[in-house]
């Protein structure tokens, strides 16, 4: 009985332990929820960004195209350049 006694204060403290440390735990994972949530919208916001420059970078794709269209059909008009006929 005497050794029951003399552990029990052991087992008191051990258990203080697993469950103070287990409180900070959870508070722990809370905070990594929370850093998830957070990482989730950053991704989502730079994924909506990411279309946004993926829609400007084809418009000044296609105004170039349209661009370089034109001068090509500058370029080969005859009637423009006069010293170029032959």
């Amino acid at each position: 009985m005497k050794k029951i006694k003399a552990i029990l204060p052991v087992i008191g403290v051990t258990g203080l332990v697993l469950f103070g440390s287990s409180c900070a735990s959870k508070s722990e994972v809370e905070a990594l929820k929370k850093e998830v949530e957070a990482l989730k919208e950053e991704t989502q916001q730079v994924k909506k960004e990411t279309e946004e420059v993926k829609k400007e970078a084809q418009e000044t794709k296609n105004a170039a195209e349209e661009l370089s269209r034109k001068i090509e059909e500058h370029m080969s008009d005859k009637t423009l350049h006069p010293g170029l006929q032959q």
